[in-house]
């Protein structure tokens, strides 16, 4: 049996610290996302000429303007990859902070987009880039963007993501089967 398969106080409280990590992630990435939503609503103004810029706008879609007005679907959609994702962590525990760092911010981004789409019917975006041509965008996005690099590096290049990987695709397996 593998070392970080076995169940010991040792790994328990360090699974336990990667589940803190994640909440906490979560929790002060999506305090953060939505704080600078409300600072920046409504502005426009330049931060580093030529570089970067406020220009608040209300996107009714997802990224770079797929599926414009179709708020619906894609609050159902992330509310789905949501339970989703807390279900995947029940089957996988995270076993290495940079796992829990990956997660806890996929986590904010989504969740501070989606409180944007319940209460208000669109995502409020504000950073734009001055210097490409790129869609504006805001913090929950940036969290989402990181956190989802981070994952894939862990679950790529990592011994325990893949390992984790073929355990959770056994688990899967065996629960739909």
């Amino acid at each position: 049996m593998e070392k970080n398969n076995i169940n010991t106080p040792l790994n328990n409280k360090k699974i336990l610290k990667n589940y803190v990590i994640i909440v906490f992630l979560t929790v002060f990435g999506l305090a953060v996302d939505l704080v600078l939503k409300t600072a920046f609503t409504g502005k426009y103004y330049g931060l580093i000429d030529g570089v970067v810029s406020i220009f608040y706008t209300e996107n009714t879609g997802a990224g770079f303007s797929v599926l414009s007005n179709s708020t619906t679907f894609l609050t159902i959609l992330t509310a789905v990859i949501l339970l989703a994702l807390i279900v995947v962590n029940v089957f996988i525990k995270p076993q290495s902070k940079a796992y829990a760092i990956g997660m806890g911010l996929v986590l904010a981004g989504a969740v501070g987009n989606l409180v944007d789409r319940i209460f208000l019917g669109y995502v409020r975006d504000f950073v734009k880039l001055e210097f490409m041509d790129f869609p504006i965008f805001n913090f929950a996005d940036v969290c989402l963007t990181v956190g989802a690099v981070v994952l894939c590096c862990v679950l790529l290049f990592s011994k325990q993501g893949k390992e984790k990987k073929e355990k959770y695709i056994k688990d899967l397996e065996n629960y739909v089967c």
